[in-house]
C-alpha cells in the first residue's frame, strides 16, 4: 500500500502539501482547502500529522498518482482533472498576484500619504493668503478718510506687497500639483487653492481699479478747479447711499445720490441717458467720481464765466442800474476787502476777484 503524507502549510492554511510515496524529494503542493469539512482526517492536518492509506475527501489520485480529480462535479457535471505541474504553476501565478497586490496597496498607501502631508502644506499656505486678503480688505477701508496723494501712495504699497510676495505664484502651483494627484477634498482646510487665488486676483483687481480712479480724481482736482473738499463729499454722498458697501449703486439710490449732490433730473430720460453712459448695468463708485468731477468742473467755469460777464460792464457808475441801492451797498461792502488801492483811487481787478471765489 502506497504511503502518502499530508502536511499543512503553516503559512497558508488553504494549501496542502502532499508526499505519493517516500522517494519523493519535493512534496506536491494541491489547491484544496485544509479544514475538516474538506479533509478525512483534519484534525491530524492541522496539528502536522501523517494520513496513511486513504486519499482526501475531495478527490482521488489516479492509478499512477500523477493526477488529481475533483469529487465535487462543476454545474455542467463536469469534473475537473489537474496534474502537480499545473497545480505548481498555478500557485506560481498566484504568488505572483498576491505580490502584484500587494505592491499595489504599498503604492496607494504611501500615495495616500503623501496626499495628506501636500494637502497639510496646502493648508498653512491657504491660511496665509487668506490672512492677507482679509488685512487688505481692513486697509481699504480706511483708504476714504486719507488725501488722495495719501490714498494713492497707500494703494500703490498694498499692490506691490501682494505682487512681491509671491502668494499667487504659490497659490497656482498649489492648485496644478492637488489636480494632478487627483485631490479635491481637503481635511485639513475648507478653502480650495482655485478659490483664494480667485480672491486675490479680484482683490488685487478692486485695488488697481481704485488706484486708476484716485489718480484720475487727483488729475481732475489738479487740472479743472475741483477741490479735495468736494471730492470728499461726493464719496461721503456715494458711501452713505451705498448702504450694503458692495461698491456700486442701483438705479434708485444713484438718482437720490446725485440729487443730494444738487442734481435734479427733471426729466426721467435725461437720468437715464446720464446713467447709461456711466454703466448700462451698475453704477460704480469711480464712474459716480469721474461724472461728478466732470460736472462740477462744468458747473465751476459756468459759474466762472457768469460772474465775469456779470462784472465786466459793472462799475460805480452802473451799479445803480443793476441792483436797487440797498444790493448795491452790501456788494460793495463785501467786495472793498478785495479791492486795491492805486494812489487816490480805489480799484478791483474783476478776473482777481472771480478767482477769488475758488
Amino acid at each position: 500500500m502506497i504511503e502518502k503524507k499530508i502536511i499543512a502549510d503553516k503559512f497558508n492554511s488553504n494549501f496542502i502539501w502532499i508526499f505519493v510515496d517516500a522517494a519523493d524529494k519535493y512534496p506536491k503542493q494541491m489547491n484544496i482547502k485544509a479544514n475538516q469539512e474538506h479533509i478525512i482526517y483534519g484534525e491530524k492536518c492541522r496539528l502536522v500529522g501523517f494520513l496513511e492509506t486513504e486519499s482526501p475527501s475531495t478527490g482521488r489520485f489516479s492509478t499512477n498518482h500523477s493526477t488529481w480529480t475533483h469529487s465535487r462535479p462543476t454545474v455542467s457535471g463536469e469534473r475537473f482533472t489537474h496534474s502537480f505541474k499545473t497545480l505548481a504553476s498555478r500557485m506560481e501565478r498566484l504568488d505572483q498576484t498576491i505580490s502584484d497586490r500587494i505592491r499595489i496597496v504599498d503604492g496607494e498607501i504611501s500615495r495616500h500619504s503623501d496626499n495628506e502631508k501636500i494637502c497639510e502644506q496646502a493648508a498653512c499656505t491657504l491660511k496665509t493668503c487668506d490672512n492677507v486678503i482679509v488685512d487688505v480688505k481692513k486697509e481699504l477701508e480706511m483708504l476714504h478718510s486719507l488725501r488722495l496723494e495719501d490714498q494713492k501712495k497707500s494703494l500703490m504699497n498694498l499692490i506691490a506687497k501682494v505682487q512681491k510676495s509671491g502668494m499667487i505664484q504659490d497659490l497656482e502651483k498649489w492648485r496644478s500639483l492637488m489636480e494632478s494627484r487627483y485631490i479635491f477634498d481637503n481635511t485639513f482646510s475648507s478653502a480650495t487653492p482655485h478659490g483664494v487665488l480667485v480672491e486675490m486676483c479680484q482683490c488685487l483687481e478692486l485695488m488697481s481699479s481704485m488706484l486708476r480712479s484716485v489718480e484720475q480724481s487727483i488729475a481732475d482736482r489738479n487740472h479743472n478747479g475741483v477741490t479735495e473738499k468736494q471730492l470728499h463729499e461726493f464719496k461721503l454722498a456715494f458711501d452713505y447711499f451705498d448702504q450694503e458697501k458692495n461698491g456700486w449703486l442701483d438705479y434708485e439710490h444713484f438718482e437720490l445720490c446725485l440729487k443730494s449732490q444738487g442734481y435734479n433730473f427733471s426729466v426721467e430720460s435725461t437720468l437715464k441717458e446720464t446713467m447709461s453712459l456711466l454703466d448700462p448695468s451698475t453704477y460704480e463708485k469711480h464712474d459716480y467720481m469721474r461724472y461728478m468731477v466732470k460736472h462740477e468742473t462744468t458747473n465751476i467755469l459756468d459759474d466762472h464765466s457768469a460772474i465775469e460777464d456779470a462784472l465786466k460792464n459793472l462799475d460805480a457808475r452802473k451799479i445803480s442800474d443793476s441792483m436797487s441801492r440797498k444790493e448795491a451797498e452790501f456788494f460793495m461792502s463785501k467786495i472793498a476787502k478785495k479791492a486795491e488801492t492805486s494812489s487816490d483811487q480805489v480799484c478791483l481787478e474783476y478776473k482777481d476777484f472771480v478767482n477769488s471765489f475758488y
